[in-house]
């Protein structure tokens, strides 16, 4: 999965994303910017481009047919002989990226 970085990550109270909204889209549509809203200092939105939200969708629907697909194959399988594939799956990966 490849991740779009954006400008920058800037946090707003939101009594401040109220009162400079308008500036708020501005430097995220024209300068990439992304803004994370947080209400008593805990992040409960953001405001990001349309092409990381669209990102993150494709991204979204691609890993939930990989796992329909995974399901399918395996429908009749034992449950622990899938478990032990998935394990020695990942430690290859871990493996692999040391």
């Amino acid at each position: 999965m490849q991740v779009v970085q954006v400008a920058s990550d800037k946090q707003v109270g939101i009594a401040q994303a109220r009162q400079k909204f308008g500036s708020i889209v501005e430097s995220v549509q024209y300068d990439g910017e992304a803004f994370v809203i947080s209400r008593n200092g805990k992040p409960v939105a953001a405001v990001v481009p349309v092409r990381i939200l669209e990102q993150y969708q494709n991204e979204r629907e691609k890993l939930f047919g990989l796992i329909e697909q995974v399901q399918a194959v395996n429908q009749n399988a034992d449950p622990d002989e899938v478990m032990n594939d998935v394990l020695e799956a990942q430690q290859g990966l871990r493996s692999k990226q040391k």
